[in-house]
């Protein structure tokens, strides 16, 4: 998770148990307009799609000129019940915990944004999140511009960014992107649809969304070159949070603080560069200083001795993970 500075939510059906009340809202509106009710999994497939595409999966026999109405008897069944929807249980704490452990956090929803601002308010975690994207201000899922929009104000890069939802909408906006993605089987569709959009992982429930979270994946192993650029991170030590790095040598995998042992400054001369030319020695661009791939120690330059500080990594199921106390 370290690698993810900006971790991106999709609303209903991820954060909020909303999903089967949003089916019934659509099935309630086709039947004011005396139109056949689509069924539950056609109503389910649209969450989180805009209007036209939404009206033209679900009810393909809706003519455009009455895609106001529709709007309008969804919405009067929506409001009148929206104040009981609940969070899924863990959910608020989850969010909290994320922002405490220095994400950034946002949320690209289907949602128009008076009902968004809404759920933020009645849920009391609307603080926690930096910034949001609603389908009335951006295209509809599964165009990229909701979490393009968000990448360039907040300067996050692709690699950066986690998506999460609960529909193949997120998960195709998420790929559209550039951006990985993480799919919750617990909302709108279900696991197998999901699944084939290839995600990260998809998660059964919010407990399992939090041990994902909570597990540090850092980079995908394929990410990492025999002697190429390194991947940056963060770790909490007693200090607070402080820079980190992980590299490859020698078909192992080997992370660092990035604190060079002669001063406390960090050693890439580039973003991620940490290796010499010839891809055999970790080096501190300020002074020089030489540090062995494989453990850290100094080999030479004003090191004096002192080695890189070890970090605690593992390689397993194509990434890379680290490797955290209960008390971290």
């Amino acid at each position: 998770m370290a690698r993810f500075e900006m971790i991106v939510f999709d609303w209903d059906g991820t954060l909020m148990d909303s999903t089967g009340f949003i089916a019934f809202c659509i099935q309630a509106a086709a039947r004011d307009l005396g139109l056949a009710a689509p069924s539950d999994e056609a109503a389910r497939y649209i969450i989180g799609l805009g209007m036209q595409d939404a009206m033209n999966h679900a009810l393909p026999d809706l003519t455009r000129e009455r895609y106001d109405e529709m709007a309008e008897r969804y919405r009067h069944h929506f409001l009148a019940h929206n104040l009981t929807l609940p969070l899924f249980p863990g959910i608020a704490e989850l969010v909290r915990d994320l922002g405490a452990r220095s994400h950034l956090l946002a949320v690209a929803t289907g949602k128009g944004r008076d009902g968004l601002n809404q759920a933020f308010k009645v849920t009391g975690i609307g603080d926690c999140f930096h910034g949001s994207r609603c389908a009335d201000e951006c295209f509809s899922k599964p165009h990229p511009q909701m979490l393009e929009e968000l990448m360039d104000e907040f300067g996050i890069s692709k690699a950066s960014t986690l998506m999460i939802g609960d529909t193949t909408h997120d998960l195709l906006m998420a790929k559209n992107a550039g951006v990985a993605a993480l799919a919750v089987s617990y909302g709108a569709h279900p696991r197998d649809l999901l699944m084939a959009e290839a995600p990260l992982q998809c998660v059964d429930s919010v407990d399992e969304l939090a041990a994902w979270l909570r597990e540090r994946l850092i980079c995908e192993g394929a990410s990492l070159a025999e002697g190429g650029t390194g991947v940056r991170f963060e770790v909490n030590t007693a200090e607070g949070r402080v820079p980190a790095f992980v590299v490859r040598f020698a078909g192992q995998v080997h992370a660092y603080l990035n604190r060079c042992g002669h001063v406390p400054v960090e050693i890439d001369w580039q973003k991620g560069r940490f290796f010499d030319a010839a891809g055999l020695y970790l080096v501190c661009a300020t002074h020089g200083a030489l540090y062995a791939p494989e453990s850290g120690r100094c080999l030479g330059g004003r090191c004096n001795g002192k080695g890189l500080v070890s970090v605690p990594v593992e390689e397993r199921d194509g990434g890379i993970y680290l490797i955290e106390s209960e008390s971290e």
